[in-house]
């Protein structure tokens, strides 16, 4: 699992048997498991899975994820 970014408290990586879906991005916190992980579709920026993150951290990396759209991670 390639770790793509770190912001804060939040990993953003990618999972490679998962490159036959949707384009998307997991991210997870440091305490939580990367299986418990949440899933963001890129092209809308829309949480198709929650994972352990709070809705704060949410909202951080959908922050973090608009902010740095066009380096198209």
């Amino acid at each position: 699992m390639p770790k793509l970014a770190v912001y804060e408290n939040l990993i953003f990586f990618i999972v490679a048997y998962d490159l036959s879906e949707r384009w998307h991005i997991h991210v997870a916190n440091n305490r939580s498991e990367r299986k418990r992980s949440a899933k963001i579709w890129l092209d809308t920026l829309e949480v198709f899975e929650h994972g352990r993150l709070s809705k704060k951290e949410i909202n951080t990396a959908i922050a973090v994820l608009r902010d740095n759209k066009e380096k198209r991670f």
